[in-house]
């Protein structure tokens, strides 16, 4: 199609400034820039924007570039790390203090109340408060996923707030956080990641889905809480449609390591989108597990994976995986060669970038997968044309 590897992919992000990061929610996108400002664009229904209005911006002229006002994030601060989850976004600023606007149906601003940020005017800049992690307490990762958010402090810890019915808070009950007062602050206490390991772990990395969230440990093992509705938290069985972990007492810390199997080294890195997480080992082997509906494990089936499979991933001849994506029902790799695969299905008549052409096939149950049969595995699954 003209759209793909065309020149009219190229988002205008204002005169002379350049991508430094992006990153995407639901229905919306963000992008750090070479200046040190921020810009996001796309759906705007709860403010996440951040431009004090509900206006979408990007669907009509004279909505980008130059014309896309970079956001307010107070007097003196700059993003130096950006993130984006369903409809918010945060900001780590230069004084290493936390911001978040938009949706906060269930507190997942950590402001005390459920009001929305972003959405009015005076609701950013210095009116928007930074997030209380506690005395001395600043965030060093932050990850998100549907209404809720957890971080990495600068003492290695984990906190997480906002939307807790299937237990992604990790508190062991389905209590919501940070949408009344004084549950933030030094009131919000750490997360038990040590599980049944019998010593004191620290975090490593975190990375959040649709309504779960996993950590790389220090003891480089990996842990994931939350909705296990399809396996993907990784423990061996998914208990039905209401399961979850961290929902009732004692489950926190009777979590032991996701038992990554053969072929897997040490975890290096992690890549968790809706409902299926995968784990990347020091050697560069990548394994899947969860949902795999429409094929987004990559194991040449339809076959849900309640844990690390035996196999590790088949992106190709002597491919190395450089970075996974986050998607929900597409993933993608780019690869240490600059090319990039995606595999999975195409969302519902919008047409996700795959293989060189959008798969686009229309109606909900109608739609094309990549990665469902094994033909479509490995050399079998073409690169990107972009």
């Amino acid at each position: 199609t003209t759209e793909v590897g065309g020149a009219n992919l190229f988002v205008n992000l204002g005169t002379g400034r350049t991508a430094t990061k992006i990153v995407a929610g639901l229905t919306h996108v963000c992008a750090l820039l070479d200046n040190s400002t921020m810009k996001c664009w796309g759906n705007n229904t709860s403010g996440q924007l951040g431009l004090g209005d509900i206006a979408n911006r990007g669907d009509g002229p004279n909505e980008m570039g130059d014309f896309l006002p970079a956001i307010n994030l107070g007097t003196g601060k700059t993003p130096t790390n950006i993130f984006a989850f369903s409809n918010m976004s945060c900001a780590i600023l230069n004084d290493a203090t936390l911001k978040c606007w938009g949706k906060n149906n269930a507190g997942q601003l950590g402001k005390g109340d459920v009001a929305n940020r972003g959405d009015n005017a005076n609701e950013m800049g210095d009116f928007l408060a930074v997030i209380d992690l506690g005395t001395g307490k600043t965030a060093t990762q932050v990850s998100g996923g549907l209404d809720f958010i957890c971080a990495i402090l600068n003492d290695a810890t984990v906190k997480c707030w906002g939307q807790n019915a299937r237990g992604q808070l990790g508190k062991d009950n389905t209590t919501d956080l940070g949408s009344s007062a004084n549950q933030m602050g030094n009131n919000l206490l750490p997360i038990n990641i040590n599980g049944t390991s019998g010593a004191s772990l620290t975090a490593l990395e975190i990375s959040s889905g649709y309504e779960h969230t996993c950590i790389r440990r220090s003891n480089n093992t990996i842990i994931c809480w939350g909705r296990n509705n399809n396996g993907h938290c990784g423990v061996g069985s998914s208990n039905g449609a209401n399961a979850s972990i961290g929902d009732a007492a004692g489950e926190m810390a009777a979590l032991t390591g996701v038992a990554m199997g053969a072929g897997f080294g040490t975890p290096a890195s992690l890549f968790i989108n809706g409902r299926s997480s995968c784990a990347i080992d020091t050697a560069n082997a990548v394994k899947c597990w969860g949902r795999n509906t429409e094929g987004q494990l990559l194991i040449g089936s339809t076959t849900q994976q309640d844990a690390p499979p035996a196999a590790v991933v088949n992106y190709g001849t002597g491919l190395v995986v450089s970075k996974l994506s986050a998607a929900f029902y597409t993933p993608c790799a780019l690869f240490t060669n600059k090319r990039i695969k995606c595999w999975g299905r195409g969302t519902n008549g919008g047409g996700t970038l795959s293989n060189g052409v959008f798969l686009d096939g229309g109606a909900a149950g109608n739609l094309p997968f990549l990665g469902d049969v094994v033909g479509e595995t490995g050399d079998g699954l073409p690169f990107v044309n972009h």
